[in-house]
Order: C-alpha cells, then sequence, then structure tokens
C-alpha cells in the first residue's frame, strides 16, 4: 500500500498537514475498519492535506512535515510496533523529548487508550478517549487555527484539552505511586477532570435509531476502498452496531462504548448498496451484530438482494447465542457463510450468570441446532477460563456443554477457542486477580483433556495473557519498562525486521528498572486482587459508569 496524500483545493493555501498511522503492514491497514474510517473522515475534509501510514510506508514518508499524526491503538501489544513505527519514521519515543516543531503532535486512539492510556503516557502527546469520529471533527477545527499554530507545545496542548472533548493530556497530570506497591497516593490535574466520554443513563442504548445523537448514522463506519491486498479481500466492512448493552462484567465493550448504538436500517441499506457497486463480498461487523434491533428486517432485505444477485457472498461476526434463529443462519448459509461463531464464555451456566452472561445452556444448544438446520456446517464457540469465582466444576460443564451439543446435532464441526481472563480497566472486575500461570494452565489442560475427538481446541497463550493483563491494568511506570524491552528485543533482531519481543526481554528489562523505578513485582501488576477503596491509575478518566456502580455489579457478581 502506497502512501496516500490527500489532494487539496488550491483555494486552501495553508492545509493541515494531518497523518494516521496503523501499528501493522498494509495488510492489516486495510483490514482495520476503525482506521479507514477515520482516515476517510480526514480525506474528505478540504481543509485537511491526509496521509496514510503504516509499518512498510512510514519510514519514506515526511513525518517531520505533519501537524499532527495520529496512531491507531487497538491491541495492547501494539506498543511493541507503535515503538517500530517512531524508529522508521526518526521520531524520539518520549514526548518531552519532542518538545520543538520539529515534531508533529503525536496522539493515539483507540480501545487500549479508552480503557487505561497511562501505561503509554509518556510516548503521546494526548490521547483521545472513546469514539475519534466527533473527536476528530474538534480537533481538525481547533488545529487549523494559525493562533494554534503559532503556539508553542505546552499552549497547543492546553487547549486540545480545553476545547477537544475526550482529549486527555498526560502532561497535565501528575501522578504519585506507593513505592513497590500498586496504590496510587495522589492524582493532580490542570484541567478539570475526569474526562467524561459520554452522558448516558446506565445500561441504555440508543433505541431511535433515527435520533440525532446516534452517531453511527453520520459517521457509518464502512470500507472506503476494497482491495485484494487486505486480510478480507475484496470485501465490503460495514459496523452496523457499536457496543453492547448486555454489560457483562468481563467486558470493555460494554463499558467503553456507550451508549450502545445502531445504524438505521435504511442507512445500512444503501451503504451496503454502494458496496455492492465494487464488490459481491459484504461483511457485517459489530460486537454482537445480531443484537442490532432490526437484524431480522436486514436480514430478509439481503435475501431478496441475493434472489436477484445469488453472487452475493456474506460474511459476519460473533453472533449472540439466543438471538441466532434459522432464518438468521440460513441467510448466512445461502451467502456462503460455512461457520458461525458465538461466545459462550463457560459451560457453567451459574457462572455465566455470575459474570452477567445472561444465556441460558438451553439457549446455546438451541442456537447449534438452529445453525444446523440454517445450513452451517460448522460452529465456533469462544470460552474462558480463570473467571473470578470459576471452579474446576465450572471448567469440565464447558466440556459437558460441547458434549451435548455433540450428540444433539452430530453432524455440525464445532471448534472450541479459549481464552485465559485478563482483567479490564473500565470494567466491573477491574479489580480482580488473575489466576497464576500454573492454575491457568491446568484448567486449559483440562478442557483440552475433556474436549479430545470431540472438537477442535485453539487455546491462547496464557503467558502473553499474563503480558496482556499487566498492560491492562498498568500504570505510568510501565512506559521505561516498555522503552527497555523494546530497545533490548532489537539488540537481539534485526531492526528491519517486526517482531513481538520475548518474555525473558519483559522479565530482563523488569528485574533492571525494578529497584530504581520502586516497582511491585511483575506478578502483582499482573495479577494482584485490588483493592475497592483505593485510587487507581486511571481513576482520571470516566466513561460514563461510575467507580461505584462499577463496584457494586463486582459486589453482586462475587456474593452470589
Amino acid at each position: 500500500m502506497h502512501t496516500l496524500y490527500t489532494p487539496v483545493p488550491p483555494t486552501v493555501k495553508n492545509p493541515l498537514q494531518f497523518g494516521l498511522a496503523c501499528p501493522g503492514d498494509a495488510r492489516i491497514a486495510l483490514s482495520s475498519l476503525g482506521y479507514l474510517t477515520l482516515f476517510r473522515q480526514l480525506d474528505e475534509h478540504p481543509a485537511v492535506a491526509a496521509m496514510r501510514l503504516d509499518m512498510e510506508t512510514i519510514a519514506d514518508a515526511p513525518v517531520h512535515d505533519l501537524d499532527l499524526l495520529g496512531v491507531s491503538f487497538p491491541f495492547e501489544l501494539d506498543i511493541l510496533n507503535i515503538f517500530k513505527l517512531f524508529d522508521a519514521a526518526q521520531v524520539p519515543y518520549l514526548s518531552k523529548d519532542r518538545g520543538s516543531k520539529a515534531f508533529p503532535l503525536i496522539f493515539a486512539g483507540g480501545p487500549v487508550p479508552t480503557s487505561n492510556p497511562e501505561p503509554y503516557a509518556d510516548f503521546f502527546d494526548f490521547f483521545l478517549i472513546g469514539d475519534g469520529e466527533p473527536a476528530f471533527d474538534a480537533l481538525i477545527t481547533l488545529a487549523s487555527r494559525d493562533d494554534f499554530r503559532a503556539a508553542d507545545k505546552p499552549e497547543q496542548l492546553a487547549r486540545i484539552a480545553q476545547h477537544v472533548a475526550g482529549a486527555y493530556v498526560p502532561s497535565r497530570v501528575n501522578i504519585d505511586y506507593e513505592p513497590y506497591g500498586l496504590g496510587v497516593t495522589s492524582i493532580e490535574s490542570l484541567d478539570s477532570l475526569p474526562i467524561i466520554k459520554a452522558s448516558v443513563n446506565e445500561g441504555e442504548r440508543i433505541r431511535d435509531l433515527s435520533s440525532p445523537e446516534n452517531h453511527m448514522n453520520r459517521w457509518i463506519a464502512s470500507s472506503p476502498m476494497i482491495t485484494g491486498e487486505s486480510y478480507f479481500p475484496d470485501t465490503f466492512l460495514v459496523e452496523i452496531q457499536r457496543g453492547c448493552a448486555h454489560r457483562c462484567r468481563f467486558c470493555l465493550a460494554s463499558y467503553t462504548t456507550l451508549p450502545t448504538q445502531a445504524a438505521s436500517l435504511d442507512i445500512l441499506k444503501k451503504t451496503i448498496l454502494a458496496g455492492l457497486e465494487h464488490t459481491n463480498k459484504i461483511g457485517l461487523l459489530g460486537a454482537l451484530v445480531s443484537e442490532h434491533p432490526e437484524f431480522g428486517q436486514l436480514c430478509n432485505w439481503l435475501n431478496q438482494q441475493m434472489q436477484t444477485r445469488p453472487e452475493i457472498q456474506l460474511s459476519v461476526a460473533s453472533l449472540r447465542a439466543d438471538t441466532l434463529t434459522p432464518d438468521i443462519a440460513a441467510t448466512m448459509a445461502k451467502g456462503g457463510q460455512k461457520q458461525l461463531t458465538i461466545a459462550i464464555e463457560s459451560g457453567s451456566e451459574g457462572l455465566r450468570r455470575r459474570i452477567h452472561k445472561n444465556l441460558t445452556t438451553e439457549a446455546i444448544i438451541q442456537a447449534a441446532k438452529n445453525a444446523a438446520s440454517g445450513g452451517i456446517k460448522s460452529l465456533k464457540l469462544y470460552s474462558m477460563v480463570g473467571l473470578p469465582t470459576e471452579t474446576e466444576a465450572d471448567v469440565l460443564e464447558t466440556a459437558q456443554l460441547l458434549k451435548s451439543i455433540r450428540k444433539q446435532v452430530p453432524h455440525l464441526r464445532l471448534t472450541l477457542g479459549c481464552s485465559t481472563f485478563v482483567p479490564k480497566a473500565a470494567t466491573p472486575f477491574q479489580w480482580q486477580a488473575r489466576l497464576d500461570g500454573r492454575q491457568l494452565k491446568k484448567r486449559i489442560g483440562l478442557l483440552q483433556k475433556h474436549l479430545s475427538g470431540m472438537a477442535d481446541f485453539h487455546p491462547s497463550s496464557a503467558r502473553w495473557d499474563t503480558v496482556q493483563a499487566l498492560l491492562s491494568r498498568g500504570d505510568r511506570r510501565l512506559g521505561s519498562v516498555l522503552v527497555a524491552w523494546h530497545q533490548a528485543s532489537l539488540s537481539h533482531h534485526n531492526k528491519s525486521e517486526p517482531q513481538r519481543g520475548s518474555l525473558s526481554g519483559l522479565k530482563q528489562a523488569w528485574r533492571n528498572l525494578e529497584i530504581p523505578l520502586k516497582l511491585p513485582s511483575m506478578s502483582a501488576m499482573a495479577q494482584a486482587e485490588r483493592s475497592v477503596e483505593a485510587a487507581l491509575p486511571w481513576d482520571m478518566l470516566s466513561l460514563g459508569v461510575s467507580k461505584a456502580i462499577l463496584a457494586e455489579e463486582a459486589r453482586i457478581s462475587l456474593s452470589r
């Protein structure tokens, strides 16, 4: 993928130079709907000269001529590739070392900083918390002003903090930590905090899809370009719903994307028809696409389209089991989809209730029957081990559930994906402990043993999940560790080859810095239970659900 410069009308004398970078190669960049949607927003703005960047193009791009450089940040471990982006662009890692006009203001957005930006606070001038589309409009308007461009960096950041909703400037917040502990002893800010991403009523969604508050109708995310070079080759992707109203207590999407929004049926039809002018492949995306209030009507309409255009192919993201009907399955099968995916989290109905996954065993088995009756050949189920209050008996119930599905739907191929529980900031389980590696390995092995010959089993790496846990609830002291980890990995590898680093390198970096930075143990930061009464590193942020409500949700879960 070549670097793309947006043509700017000749009447615009001093366009805003705005780059947007994806921390991956071209195939990843072309598969990231959020990244592409935000770039389309830049591309369509008449006063912005936009530059699309990725790992393959940033080294040859004039990054130092930019006014702003945004970085997409969807996964915790993307920080290692973000360092590589900085290396390729010859940009210092630390914001404090980019004080001159020789460098753009560099910011990040996406699920990771929205949940907890603190481990990365030293690397970015600011973060955009929450949905990027409305924030981009405000940021472009502000940064295009001549007086903003003439100001020095501290003044620019002060104005961004004041005028861009959802902007968090970490250099304007001072935090002190308990030496060798997890506690936060003080948070002092120059700005009005916490940052509120959205003002919502707890547990509600935007039910009137034509409401002006429903941003999805204005900024519906869909593929601005279709290419065979993507991980979804020649596929037109469209996000039909954002967020989830079910409030599973471990789930980021339930608490960081509020209120839940869905594009209206009319907007979806127009958008899909526009995509069908260029390709026969349509992909429907969302946390739970079948939760869209008009999903049944959308499937009926797609069936009508396939009657006149049988070459149309459909793919769909995860479905909720109790919304998977035979008609929905038949629509997907007619569109060429052979496998559907549902998240069950656990085979134990009691544990599902405790984590607020209000899904009965009967509904899961019926979903499998409906999938098969609709012509689906394979069903993938997602589960976890290590959830709060989980016992080995709960783990065995997962194997028993798959055994029941196999018995009642013998011709349906089953796959079980299994991750280990990672406590996430901004969720009710943000305080919970994570089991140690030995316990998690035992539970994964227990599942594997009892699933033999019954289902394909694909567990995640418990060790890398622990690194994710470290980052998901870490604080600013992690910044120096991450830099040391990355630099150590460069000394042992070809600098031009992307790689994720090694766990041994991370542990060595921690040992070297544990005393100078007065860090707790690495296992404590990744796995220890946190006190509900104590301040947390990310307490300066609020996404619309109060800490008290999160704590009450956790109490309800653990008391059952």
